[in-house]
């Protein structure tokens, strides 16, 4: 009895598809999906509030630039932070990739450093207010972990730090960078009521 014909996946490995899987599911979990579902929907709300008030903003390409720009540098805060606190996280966090063994101390020295790269590169491109957002989330983001300063020692460090670049760096900065005519009154709005909650959840 004739078989039917292969399909054209089985070009594929199983075993390299499964590995691309893998490696997909270690990169999302360094990444901390809380972080990147939380960026990206800022980034949306505030593109969505800039074309139905402002007109202002620049258009799709523009966004897919700023979306990416704001998951790398997720990434790289996000990063930093696991891969100085390997021995802690093998304790409170033992999920987490460099903890688990999933991933090399190496590895994620490279996944970080491309994630500082590449927000720089393309902010070069989209202007100095984006620029200046993507340069003062990745110092802030390095200065929180990072010695000497590793503010995260200090709670009230630590929430001050998160709550200036989760609110004010993210919602003005991308606003600013999507309408740079002024801050919408809604804008100012957003940006009041999601700050108690920012600190509340870095306290915490």
């Amino acid at each position: 009895m004739n078989r039917p014909p292969a399909t054209l996946r089985s070009v594929v490995p199983r075993s390299r598809a499964i590995g691309l899987r893998a490696a997909a599911g270690v990169l999302w979990r360094f990444g901390r999906p809380h972080t990147i579902i939380g960026t990206t929907v800022s980034v949306l709300g505030l593109y969505a509030i800039a074309v139905s008030g402002a007109g202002a903003a620049t258009g799709p390409f523009d966004l897919a630039c700023t979306l990416l720009a704001g998951w790398c540098v997720n990434v790289f805060i996000v990063g930093v932070n696991q891969i100085e606190d390997v021995e802690i996280d093998r304790i409170n966090k033992p999920w987490l990739p460099i903890a688990a063994g999933d991933l090399t101390p190496g590895a994620a020295r490279r996944i970080v450093t491309a994630c500082a790269i590449v927000p720089v590169a393309l902010a070069l491109t989209q202007g100095p207010v984006e620029l200046g957002a993507v340069a003062i989330a990745l110092v802030v983001g390095w200065a929180y972990s990072c010695p000497p300063l590793r503010l995260k020692r200090y709670a009230a460090a630590a929430s001050l730090s998160i709550a200036f670049v989760r609110t004010l760096v993210v919602n003005l900065g991308v606003w600013l960078h999507f309408a740079p005519g002024g801050i919408s009154p809604a804008v100012w709005a957003l940006t009041a009521f999601t700050l108690p909650y920012s600190l509340a959840i870095a306290i915490l």
